[in-house]
């Protein structure tokens, strides 16, 4: 019982990561993917050490 609750409090720290990473991409959406090509994007991204949201 103990290793299920760890493993669902793990399971919340991920989620949290992975929702601030969402709110990251969507505020960087305005300026990376007004590019036509995502390939550009994703260079950008790549470039700003930041993860690209694709």
């Amino acid at each position: 019982m103990a290793e299920r609750s760890r493993a669902a409090s793990i399971n919340i720290l991920e989620l949290r990561g992975i929702l601030a990473g969402l709110r990251m991409c969507k505020d960087l959406s305005l300026n990376v993917w007004s590019e036509s090509d995502s390939t550009t994007a994703v260079a950008w991204a790549q470039e700003k050490e930041v993860i690209p949201c694709i």
